[in-house]
């Protein structure tokens, strides 16, 4: 399980001790289109690494489910919601800092129109990362995120429980 939870803190750097940074102003369209997530009856995100290593997710029916690799689909012991609240906390707090966020255009992401915002997060005391996330135009929704080692996308239709 603790391993799950690393490695899914790892892929929310594309889309985790105090300190005192704030987020910058142009960084609440990043909080926001999480918080939609959040609320979101079903997804299905897909996860890839430069190193060729992948991680599904699902949630549906608030269940959640995990296939690591080309493995089986498990029911996850982690609690995705949960895992991205604890996220928002520590971005409010300032444990990780979002900053240099900019609307850098507009792309097409499996046919919805998105608003692509680049950024820096930083995790205090660990890894820090440049990424884009693709938000949609018309209800703020992640669709994609990309950083220089990690490869997200986000589909919110035809969700359907895997086979365990």
């Amino acid at each position: 399980m603790d391993k799950l939870f690393s490695i899914f803190a790892s892929f929310l750097l594309a889309l985790l001790s105090q300190n005192s940074w704030a987020v910058d102003a142009g960084c609440e369209t990043i909080i926001a289109s999480t918080e939609a997530r959040l609320k979101m009856p079903a997804w299905h995100s897909i996860s890839e690494t430069s190193k060729q290593y992948k991680l599904e997710a699902i949630k549906l029916d608030g269940k959640f489910y995990s296939m690591m690799g080309n493995g089986k689909w498990l029911a996850s012991p982690v609690n995705f919601d949960e895992a991205e609240q604890k996220f928002l906390k520590q971005v409010r707090d300032g444990n990780i800092k979002l900053s240099q966020c900019k609307d850098v255009g507009s792309e097409t992401v499996e046919g919805v129109d998105t608003r692509v915002v680049s950024y820096h997060i930083e995790i205090k005391d660990g890894p820090s990362a440049d990424a884009k996330l693709y938000i949609g135009k018309a209800n703020g929704l992640p669709y994609a995120s990309n950083s220089a080692t990690t490869k997200t996308r986000f589909i919110y239709t035809g969700i359907t429980s895997p086979k365990l």
